[in-house]
C-alpha cells in the first residue's frame, strides 16, 4: 500500500480531474482546519515541577534494600546495646557512669559505621550523570497529561528521562522550560532568557553544563497556515537555524540539541485533515533534519529523531488527550520511549571528525535547491 497521503495520490493519478479533486480535497481539509480552531477547547496548564531526577530501576532498587538493610541493622545492635547495658548496670551500679559512657561509646562507634557505610549512596549520587533540557511549546509543558502525575513532572520530560536513564544505567538531571502556544519567535524572546538564567545559576553551584537538549518546534509554526497567515517551511528553517546559534552560544559545543519529528499521527483528526496535517509536517520535519545533516557533516552535534512507527498494540490503545490534539499519558509514555532511545544512541556514538566546508557549506544551501514545486498550493513569501 502506498505510503503517500489520499489526497496526493488522487492529484496524480489524474490531471485534470485530479486537480480539481484535490483542490477539493485542500478546501475541504481548511474547512475543517477552521471548524477545529473555533471549536477547540483548550486544556489546563499541567501544574508540574520544571526539574527532577531519574533512577535506573536497578540502582534505585538496591539503594532501597541498602537502607533498609542498615536500619535492621541499627535497630537490632541498638536493643543489644541497651539489653548490655540494664544487665550491667543492675549488676553494678557503682559502675553507673562508666557503663553509661561505655553505652555511648558504643552508639559513637556504630553510628560511624553506619556513615561509612552510607558513602555507597553517596558513590551513587556523585557518579557522572547527564544533564537533559527540555525547551519548547506544550509538549514540553505537558498539556494532555494526568493531573494525578502532575506532582511528578510534565509527562515527556521525566518520561524520556526515565526512560533514558534506564537505557544507559546513569543518573540524569532534567529541566523543562515550555511555553503553551509558543512558536520560534516565542521562544527566542520568552525561553532564552531563562536558558541563560539556568546556566549562571549552573555555573554558580559549579553544576556541569547540559549535555543533552531537547528541543520540541514547529507545530505551532505551520498551525498558523489553517488561521491564513503566510508560514513557509523553508522560512521555519531559517528561523530555526538562528535560534539553534542562539542556544548553541548558551550550552556550548559539545552539548547535543535533538529535535525530535512532530507526533501528528497520534492526533484523532478525520480525514483528509489527517493527512493533510501529516503531509505539511513532514516538510516542517525535513528542515530539522536538513539542519541536523548540515550540523554532523561540520562536525556538530544536532540530532533528529524521525516520527515514531506504531505496532498492532499502540493503535488499539486511545493515545491523545481529550482535545484530540495532545498525547494523553500513554501516548507521551510510547513517544517517551522513542526519543529516549534516539538519545541514547546519539550519546553512545563517538564525535563525529570534521569534513570539508565545501560539503558542509553544500548541505547548509540544500533549501536553495530543493525541489518546492510540489508546494504550488501554498503562498510563497519569507516569512
Amino acid at each position: 500500500m502506498s505510503t503517500q497521503p489520499l489526497f496526493w495520490r488522487l492529484a496524480t493519478q489524474y490531471s485534470v480531474r485530479g486537480t480539481v479533486g484535490f483542490a477539493a480535497l485542500t478546501s475541504v481539509a481548511l474547512g475543517q482546519a477552521l471548524l477545529h480552531e473555533r471549536q477547540y477547547q483548550p486544556l489546563p496548564q499541567l501544574q508540574a515541577p520544571n526539574i527532577g531526577r531519574e533512577l535506573p530501576e536497578a540502582l534505585a532498587l538496591k539503594l532501597s534494600e541498602k537502607r533498609e538493610e542498615l536500619r535492621k541493622r541499627l535497630l537490632v545492635r541498638t536493643e543489644e546495646v541497651k539489653k548490655e547495658v540494664n544487665a550491667k548496670s543492675l549488676k553494678l551500679k557503682a559502675w553507673r557512669d562508666k557503663i553509661k559512657e561505655r553505652y555511648n561509646e558504643k552508639i559513637r562507634h556504630i553510628m560511624t559505621n553506619l556513615q561509612r557505610r552510607n558513602t555507597f549512596e553517596e558513590f551513587c549520587l556523585e557518579k557522572p550523570k547527564y544533564r537533559v533540557l527540555f525547551l519548547g511549546d506544550s509538549l514540553v509543558t505537558g498539556i494532555g497529561g494526568a493531573p494525578a502525575d502532575a506532582s511528578e513532572g510534565p509527562p515527556l520530560p521525566r518520561r524520556v528521562c526515565r526512560a533514558l536513564a534506564q537505557n544507559l544505567g546513569v543518573q540524569i538531571e532534567w529541566h523543562a522550560l515550555g511555553l503553551t502556544g509558543g512558536d520560534l519567535d516565542d521562544m527566542s524572546q520568552n525561553l532564552l532568557p531563562k536558558l541563560k538564567q539556568l546556566i549562571a545559576d549552573a555555573n554558580d553551584n559549579d553544576q556541569k553544563n547540559f549535555d543533552v537538549v531537547v528541543l520540541m518546534c514547529g507545530l505551532n509554526d505551520f498551525k498558523y497556515l489553517a488561521r491564513g497567515h503566510v508560514r513557509t517551511p523553508w522560512a521555519f528553517g531559517q528561523r530555526l537555524s538562528t535560534l539553534l546559534d542562539d542556544i548553541r552560544n548558551e550550552v556550548g559545543n559539545d552539548c547535543r540539541i535533538v529535535l525530535p519529528a512532530l507526533p501528528v499521527a497520534l492526533a484523532s483528526f478525520q480525514e483528509p485533515l489527517k493527512s493533510y496535517i501529516c503531509f505539511l509536517a513532514n516538510l516542517w520535519d525535513k528542515q530539522k533534519l536538513r539542519l541536523a545533516d548540515a550540523s554532523h557533516l561540520s562536525g556538530g552535534f544536532v540530532d533528529f529523531i524521525d516520527v515514531i512507527s506504531l505496532d498492532d498494540s499502540a493503535r488499539q490503545r486511545t493515545l491523545v488527550a481529550d482535545d484530540g490534539v495532545h498525547p494523553n499519558e500513554y501516548g507521551y509514555e510510547i513517544w517517551s520511549q522513542h526519543i529516549a532511545r534516539g538519545i541514547a544512541n546519539n550519546l553512545l556514538t563517538p564525535k563525529t571528525q570534521l569534513v570539508s566546508t565545501e560539503k558542509a557549506d553544500e548541505a547548509l544551501h540544500l533549501n536553495d535547491t530543493d525541489n518546492y514545486d510540489d508546494l504550488f498550493f501554498l503562498p510563497i513569501s519569507s516569512d
